[in-house]
């Protein structure tokens, strides 16, 4: 899996931006577990918008690679993003 870069701005193959993050302090629910920003391998995408209000992440990128939403396996892979080499602000 290619690491993501902390606070990256990275596109999906629709074109939509979003900001990785695995030490924002926010939860992800996914079913009936929420998992806590800063374990193990697993990262969280944020769009614009999320990450300049501190809202919660739209996506988790699990341990494999694998962007996920709410249960379900999302179409991409953490392969798929495009690096667009900035990097949002920290708050």
């Amino acid at each position: 899996m290619r690491e993501l870069r902390e606070r990256g701005i990275y596109r999906t193959p629709e074109g939509k931006q979003f900001v990785a993050s695995r030490t924002r302090r926010s939860i992800f629910q996914t079913g009936k577990a929420a998992i806590e920003t800063g374990f193990g391998n697993i990262f969280f995408l944020f769009s614009r918008y999320a990450w300049a209000f501190h809202d919660h992440p739209d996506y988790m990128v699990d341990e494999r690679g694998r962007i996920v939403l709410d249960e379900s396996n999302s179409r991409w892979r953490v392969e798929d993003l495009t690096d667009t080499g900035h990097t949002a602000g920290a708050h």
